[in-house]
């Protein structure tokens, strides 16, 4: 069983690093995804609510 282990490691192995960047990839796009809209949301709400108090004019 140990040898059918190592043989598929030394298979999958040069392809390891690869998955991983890709993987890590796709999961910082999808998080940038996701928070640039509550970002945006954040500095509109804040120029809104600054606009109310008159600190900011506008």
């Amino acid at each position: 069983m140990s040898g059918f282990l190592r043989n598929l490691g030394r298979q999958v192995a040069p392809f390891a690093l690869a998955v991983i960047a890709a993987a890590s990839t796709l999961f910082v796009m999808i998080g940038s995804l996701l928070m640039a809209p509550l970002i945006l949301a954040g500095f509109w709400l804040n120029n809104y609510l600054m606009r109310e108090e008159g600190v900011v004019a506008g």
